[in-house]
């Protein structure tokens, strides 16, 4: 006989969060922008359909970093087909801004992983993350009422660094590994969960941004939710898997924080303000 899959089955589900991490991208901006008007389901879709799409291309560059976004869009012409009509999409359709941000967004997307070549691998980590946390929210906002308020970076910039941990957690590791040739190997973030568990991030790296996490993330809340913020300091229990030593530094526990900071601010959005 079958059983249910719990939820936290689903939750640490690789593929369920996979698909899961774009809409949660663009959820606070979403809901804080339904405070005001009616939803748009074109616009709405089509720009989560191009984060989905950029995390497809995303992995695939992380399973080939050596080459070059010119030749990934000659290998992947569907992908690439895909992501030119969303942008003109936006470009004829909502504005000539958005149509920036996104082009941004994706050339970020496809050259982060080969500008290893000529970056310290923090600037494109850093960058990404940055991106990931302003653009899709900054955007669904604005589809919906055509203006930025202040008040949604306080909001999102705690997000920043569940991104960065996440990002360095997919950045392909570069190794030497013990062999006859004594080769270097580029691995994948499944491949290093057996080689290098640990990425590019030291434990007390990762100590390090979670604290900042709460250290400015709650104050930041503050300023909107004022004692309804201090509920923030109950993902400690989600933060526990990524700084205990005795752990590896998994992609799924690193989402699960993420989108935990994600649920509770939207839901302080939907029932305070």
């Amino acid at each position: 006989m079958h059983t249910q899959p719990s939820i936290q089955t689903l939750l640490f589900n690789r593929i369920i969060q996979f698909i899961l991490e774009p809409f949660f991208f663009i959820l606070i901006g979403l809901i804080y922008a339904l405070h005001y008007t009616s939803f748009l389901s074109a616009p709405t879709f089509i720009l989560f359909l191009f984060l989905f799409v950029h995390q497809i291309i995303e992995r695939s560059l992380a399973k080939t970093p050596e080459i070059n976004p010119v030749q990934f869009a000659q290998l992947h012409p569907i992908f690439e087909g895909i992501q030119v009509l969303m942008l003109m999409y936006y470009f004829f359709n909502v504005s000539f801004l958005s149509f920036v941000l996104l082009l941004l967004y994706s050339l970020a997307i496809h050259s982060q992983f080969y500008s290893r070549q000529f970056f310290s691998k923090i600037i494109p980590i850093s960058l990404i993350a940055l991106l990931k946390t302003l653009v899709p929210n900054v955007l669904i906002f604005y589809v919906h009422l055509r203006f930025i308020p202040v008040e949604l970076f306080w909001m999102i910039l705690p997000l920043l660094f569940p991104l960065i941990l996440i990002q360095a957690r997919k950045w392909p590791n570069q190794i030497r590994i013990e062999t006859q040739e004594d080769a270097e190997l580029i691995l994948t973030a499944e491949q290093q969960d057996k080689i290098n568990p640990h990425s590019y991030l030291s434990l007390p790296i990762r100590r390090i941004l979670i604290a900042l996490c709460f250290l400015i993330g709650v104050p930041l809340l503050w300023i909107l939710f004022s004692w309804f913020s201090l509920l923030g300091l109950l993902l400690v229990l989600l933060a526990r898997p990524i700084v205990r030593s005795s752990t590896t530094e998994n992609l799924m526990d690193l989402r699960l924080f993420f989108f935990g900071w994600v649920t509770l601010i939207s839901l302080l959005t939907f029932f305070i303000l």
